[in-house]
């Protein structure tokens, strides 16, 4: 199907969901999550609270500022009940406010991933990172055809595929739709099944910006392993 062989775009997510008690760190992974790590808090009496409460957030920060180091990461999210999650950007530096995005959840478990994955928060980030991530591919394109290392059009596409020459193959969501009305989806389904098979990356391309770049272009494009 035409869903497995396409390959998306990686963007590196992590999600924290936590109260003042537990936190617990996962990373975006296809449609779902990978569970990371689990820190406990310890729960004070109330005149050392904000001692506690202190000292978790430090710990909370410098778990972030680890996956970070590790990941290089588009986003995170904080997410928390209550206050939390304001309490805790003000003490976040500067590199990973501009990171974070807040949300709010009913409570703290493993469960509330699963939460998170339903707020609009994290469809927003999916959907800003995925039109930041497709103009960057497309202005790779034009860089490569540029030097004559692209092709673009279906019977130059096809050609080039068919002898392994495409690495990465860029095909637009309304190209697509243009294939289903006229009648020739199956050819270019075929296509991007044989440049998967050949190792080559596929990636429909739907956001506005990069989406009108490469309809400029016909709407099917690819990168060349060697000079056309």
């Amino acid at each position: 199907k035409l869903e497995d062989a396409t390959k998306s775009i990686p963007v590196k997510i992590l999600i924290v969901v936590f109260d003042r008690e537990e936190v617990y760190f996962a990373k975006l992974k296809g449609q779902g999550y990978e569970i990371l790590g689990k820190i406990q808090g310890d729960v004070q009496k109330k005149e050392e609270k904000h001692i506690s409460k202190n000292d978790f957030y430090k710990q909370i920060t410098e778990k972030i500022q680890e996956y970070n180091k590790i990941d290089n990461l588009n986003n995170i999210i904080l997410a928390s009940p209550s206050f939390w999650k304001e309490n805790l950007i003000k003490i976040l530096p500067e590199e990973l406010k501009k990171k974070t995005v807040l949300a709010t959840i009913s409570q703290v478990s493993e469960r509330s991933f699963s939460e998170v994955l339903k707020r609009d928060e994290l469809k927003k980030i999916l959907e800003k990172n995925q039109g930041t991530q497709e103009v960057k591919l497309l202005d790779k394109l034009l860089q490569h055809i540029s030097k004559n290392t692209a092709c673009y059009g279906l019977k130059d596409t096809k050609e080039k595929i068919e002898i392994g020459a495409v690495s990465e193959l860029m095909i637009s969501d309304s190209y697509l739709q243009n294939t289903k009305e006229k009648g020739f989806y199956k050819e270019v389904e075929k296509l991007m099944i044989a440049c998967e098979q050949m190792d080559g990356k596929t990636h429909i391309i739907s956001s506005e910006e990069a989406k009108k770049s490469l309809d400029s272009l016909s709407g099917i494009a690819g990168i060349l392993r060697w000079n056309n």
